[in-house]
């Protein structure tokens, strides 16, 4: 499958352009990387759970954020950031409360989803006009790296 060139959006994203129907979103942290690829609008987020000072864990929790912890919150808020663009990534109100995940408005037609499919991270996909998968698939780095010193480097792309 050939994919349309890439193009930055206004505001500094990369897309493959107005006339393209698949859309993209990409994320990296310490020992893992994201690939999110859609028929509709998507941003993606990974972090690994690591140590934070304090006063950063108050300043991103001090907005109501109803259970989830720090890295839930903080990929929900880079996730819909990446999507729509808006807000400010230290207080973007994000919420979950019994399961129920509560998007900031205006929000129709956006829904998000927390995985913890990929080990000591936390990782979330925002999708506007469908829901994001169930599942994301996690693919070992080494395995990844295997294959492609066998020669098999397009298992995954």
């Amino acid at each position: 499958m050939d994919l349309p060139p890439v193009e930055i959006a206004p505001g500094g994203k990369p897309c493959f352009g107005a006339d393209s129907d698949v859309y993209f979103s990409l994320s990296h942290t310490r020992g893992a990387a994201m690939a999110a690829i859609s028929r509709v609008p998507i941003g993606a987020d990974v972090e690994q759970r690591r140590k934070v000072r304090d006063s950063t864990a108050r300043r991103i929790l001090e907005v109501p954020h109803g259970d989830l912890d720090l890295f839930e919150l903080w990929t929900l808020r880079e996730s819909w950031f990446k999507l729509t663009g808006r807000g400010d990534l230290r207080t973007i109100p994000i919420s979950r409360e019994n399961g129920v995940i509560t998007l900031p408005e205006p929000s129709e037609g956006i829904q998000c989803r927390l995985y913890d499919d990929i080990p000591d991270c936390a990782a979330a996909v925002c999708c506007d006009g469908e829901a994001p998968p169930e599942h994301i698939q996690f693919v070992d780095p080494k395995r990844l790296l295997q294959n492609a010193f066998e020669g098999k480097g397009n298992d995954y792309v």
